[in-house]
């Protein structure tokens, strides 16, 4: 018998660049074994990417999370892939301000003036958001 749950996490966004990141961990109730696998697929359904990972004894709550963690982690690394460097110029200008402002965390509830200009010549050109489609 297995005890399973699957979480589905939904990211809205401008269209052609939402995704559905499905989870599922599931535990061995007779072993104690437990397994994480997960898919990330297109507004449409179609299959970006999926993975799995076998994590030896672990709760339901303990797979998902590593689930989550696996996702999030393998998602980035082919957003890398996948998105422009001048299409990036925003983000990275953010990134970089937090060597001025030295703080563990900080929102910007405003965009900051360091990205207007920036920001401002990324919507003239319309790439506001990542070139390529999912």
């Amino acid at each position: 018998m297995t005890m399973t749950n699957t979480t589905l996490l939904y990211a809205p966004s401008i269209s052609g660049t939402c995704i559905y990141f499905n989870i599922d961990g599931v535990v061995q109730m007779n072993t104690g074994l437990s397994i994480v696998g997960g898919a990330i697929r297109d507004e449409t359904g179609k299959w970006i990417f999926g993975y799995n990972q076998f994590l030896r004894k672990s709760s339901v709550l303990i797979a998902e999370l590593w689930g989550i963690l696996d996702g999030l982690l393998l998602l980035q690394k082919w957003f890398l892939r996948h998105i422009r460097r001048e299409d990036n110029q925003v983000a990275d200008t953010v990134a970089t301000m937090a060597f001025a402002n030295k703080e563990e965390l900080c929102l910007f509830e405003g965009s900051p003036l360091a990205i207007q200009e920036t920001l401002e010549e990324n919507i003239a050109r319309g790439s506001l958001f990542p070139s390529s489609t999912l």
